[in-house]
């Protein structure tokens, strides 16, 4: 039998290497895009703390009928996580997202303030190509605009623990959009208020959402603080 040239001896090996690499690569964007995310960072949704929400929304939207001019109300991680597990996290869920012709199944949504942004946590599982696959897709959205006037800007996105340049976020956005739809009402009453702010609780210095009956300052000063 003839032995092969070296050269080709030396493209085999070659091949045999980019492949080897390119299935270990494949393997490590696997792993990094499904990784589930530790949710220790996060206090457990109950129920005192979704109903202390509710009463707070409720008090805040009597004070903005009877257009009172001074006032707010706060509302922590636990609480806001809290409303969301008790007014989302069941039937309604099912209907509006997990149906065969939904898309993406959103199973459950947790925020996080991090400074000045809101980090919106969403699980989801996603069908592509006949296979599913469970991903954890995390947004940076900052609070921009002012006065009866506001906006969710996206600032950072990953999926699992990969970190998702810009360039791409447009098409992340427009395969897994769909699960925001479920929000959509309460997003469009939180863009109407008259002053929205991430602030540091000046008891235990834990981040807390406000939502103010009024403007409270400048649009510039706000972001910044």
């Amino acid at each position: 039998m003839k032995a092969r040239p070296a050269w080709i001896r030396k493209v085999v090996t070659m091949a045999w290497m980019a492949l080897g690499l390119g299935f270990v690569g494949v393997i490590y964007f696997y792993s990094q895009v499904t990784a589930d995310i530790d949710e220790e960072g996060f206090k457990e949704p109950n129920a005192l703390d979704a109903q202390e929400a509710q009463r707070k929304l409720g008090l805040y939207k009597k004070a903005l009928e009877a257009s009172a001019r001074s006032g707010f109300i706060r509302l922590t991680e636990v609480e806001i996580n809290s409303y969301l597990s008790e007014r989302y996290w069941g039937d309604k869920l099912k209907r509006a997202t997990n149906s065969p012709d939904a898309g993406p199944r959103l199973l459950e949504g947790r925020a996080k303030f991090s400074g000045q942004e809101i980090l919106w946590y969403c699980w989801i599982r996603k069908k592509w190509f006949g296979l599913s696959f469970p991903l954890v897709w995390r947004r940076g959205m900052e609070l921009r605009g002012g006065t009866n006037n506001w906006n969710l800007t996206t600032r950072s996105m990953r999926l699992g623990k990969l970190q998702v340049p810009a360039r791409y976020w447009p098409l992340l956005s427009k395969e897994l959009g769909d699960v925001d739809r479920l929000f959509a009402e309460d997003r469009r009453w939180v863009e109407k208020l008259p002053w929205v702010e991430i602030r540091t609780n000046n008891v235990n210095a834990a981040p807390e959402l406000r939502l103010y009956t009024h403007p409270v300052a400048p649009r510039v000063s706000a972001q910044r603080r």
